[in-house]
């Protein structure tokens, strides 16, 4: 039994994409073309993990642009550098194996995992294509109290390829996300 969790979804005239994730290091997805009437379910990892150590986890989330340009934002995490939050995109057709990674909205942060990442939630602007990204910023080990949890806010106005240094938009917060709304 693996608990599927977190949905998110996105639309683009009759396409629907939903995005969730269930255990710890699996992202699933389901697409409509048709409003929502059917689905195809694409199995495990939809996306396209880079050549590298690069393994995605986590909540997604997808957001779509006024052309019908489709982002996913994800947490990920790399041995060697530590984690952050992974920005992958689609446009035209949909299709399992055509998600494209793009970058890492965030500079690789020390920890593995849960630390110190969670609950990226990602906003496009339909006029203008720029992303928008909210997240969690804090030690989520349980000798921290979430009370040292910030939300934080970081930005891409070239379709995620490179994003603003990071905003801390609150603190002290005793949550673990925030909705970007555009």
């Amino acid at each position: 039994f693996v608990r599927e969790c977190e949905p998110d979804l996105a639309v683009f005239g009759s396409t629907v994409v939903a995005v969730w994730h269930y255990g710890t290091t699996r992202a699933g997805s389901a697409l409509s073309n048709d409003g929502g009437q059917t689905w195809t379910v694409i199995p495990d990892y939809f996306f396209l993990t880079p050549p590298s150590t690069i393994e995605p986890w986590g909540q997604p989330s997808i957001c779509v642009t006024g052309t019908g340009m489709f982002f996913v934002a994800q947490q990920v995490a790399d041995f060697t550098r530590g984690n952050s939050i992974g920005i992958y995109r689609r446009s035209g057709a949909m299709g399992i194996a055509q998600w494209e990674y793009v970058a890492t909205a965030l500079p690789w942060l020390p920890g593995t995992y849960s630390d110190p990442l969670d609950a990226p939630h990602i906003a496009c602007d339909p006029s203008t294509g720029a992303l928008y990204l909210a997240y969690t910023y804090g030690p989520f080990t349980p000798q921290h109290a979430k009370a040292s949890h910030t939300i934080e806010f970081v930005r891409s106005f070239d379709l995620g390829a490179t994003w603003s240094s990071p905003q801390q938009i609150s603190s002290g917060v005793d949550c673990n996300g925030a909705q970007v709304i555009v």
